[in-house]
């Protein structure tokens, strides 16, 4: 199984670019050479709690109930250090694909900035 994650984003460029020229990056796992791209999930139910997944052929993502002991978060990064310093970004679009989800009130993911450094054995606990 591949797993697909797509990030474009769009630039008004800088440097040797004609000012307010506008590019598009795209940044796809094994496409035109990348190979910046990094994920994993990490999972707080006490049996997996200190286990790492970065190896897995898949994202898992559950929903968390107060009280529950699973909760599972899922980590993405993207090498974008090819975006010239002093460009001004002007969108960004992440794009996933669902493989299975489970009646019509799937899981839903939330982003959010991770404010630590990770990698692909990042467990719960650190």
């Amino acid at each position: 199984m591949m797993r697909l994650v797509l990030l474009a984003i769009g630039f008004l460029g800088a440097g040797a670019v004609p000012a307010l020229a506008q590019q598009t990056m795209k940044f796809k796992q094994g496409s035109n050479g990348y190979s910046g791209c990094m994920d994993t999930y990490i999972d707080k139910d006490p049996t997996w709690i200190d286990d790492f997944f970065g190896g897995v052929e898949r994202i898992e993502i559950r929903d968390w109930d107060a009280g529950a002991t699973e909760k599972m978060n899922i980590l993405i990064k993207f090498d974008v250090s090819t975006i010239p310093a002093n460009a001004t970004l002007t969108a960004a679009k992440l794009t996933l694909w669902s493989i299975r989800a489970r009646g019509q009130n799937g899981d839903v993911p939330v982003l959010e900035k991770a404010t630590a450094a990770w990698n692909n054995q990042t467990t719960w606990n650190t």
